[in-house]
This record gives C-alpha cells, sequence and structure tokens, in this order.
C-alpha cells in the first residue's frame, strides 16, 4: 500500500499511461478515415454512425493523456480511460465470441 500512495511513483504512472494515450491517439487523430473503417469492421455500430466515435474518440484520449500527464483532472481522466477501455475489451470479445459462433470455433 506504501507503494501506491508515493507520490513519485503515481506521478510515473501518470507520465507513463498518459504518453502511452498520447502516442496512441495521435496516430487516430491524423488518420481519421482508418479509424471510422477500423471502428466499422467491428460491426457493433450502425455504419452511419461510425464518423461520430472515429472523430470524438481520438481527441477525448489525447485530452485525457495530457491531464494525467498535468496532474489536472487525474480522476475524471483515469475514470474515462478506464472505461474506453473496457468498451473496447468488451467489442473485441463479442468479435471473438461472433466468430466462434459463426465459423463453430466453440471447440477450440
Amino acid at each position: 500500500m506504501k507503494l501506491i500512495n508515493n507520490p513519485y511513483i503515481t506521478f510515473l504512472f501518470r507520465i507513463m499511461l498518459g504518453g502511452i494515450f498520447i502516442y496512441a491517439s495521435v496516430d487516430k487523430i491524423i488518420n481519421a478515415l482508418e479509424f471510422a473503417a477500423d471502428i466499422r469492421n467491428y460491426v457493433i455500430l450502425p455504419e452511419s454512425i461510425t464518423n461520430i466515435p472515429a472523430i470524438f474518440l481520438p481527441w477525448l484520449e489525447l485530452y485525457c493523456g495530457l491531464f494525467l500527464i498535468i496532474g489536472i483532472f487525474t480522476r475524471s481522466s483515469a475514470f474515462l480511460l478506464t472505461f474506453m477501455i473496457i468498451i473496447f475489451i468488451a467489442a473485441i470479445a463479442s468479435i471473438c465470441i461472433s466468430a466462434r459462433l459463426r465459423y463453430r470455433l466453440w471447440l477450440l
């Protein structure tokens, strides 16, 4: 528990996590059309609205990453980033499950 309460360790983790999300968001911002196609390939959202998260989510990642590094709104930023990661994991799980059902791979 002492390690979590150490301000230097939390600062280091904030810098690392913020840097990862900033790095991930920059490519999505630059290549928004490719990111929209990636979202479309998940086949979770209707095709007509896939551009909205493709435009909105990378900027949210960028600002949350910046806020983590700067040290403002850290709890809110961490909550939003955690929520986005959970949604991403659910999307990946949905694809894996549907592929197993579609191709009858449930025995593997």
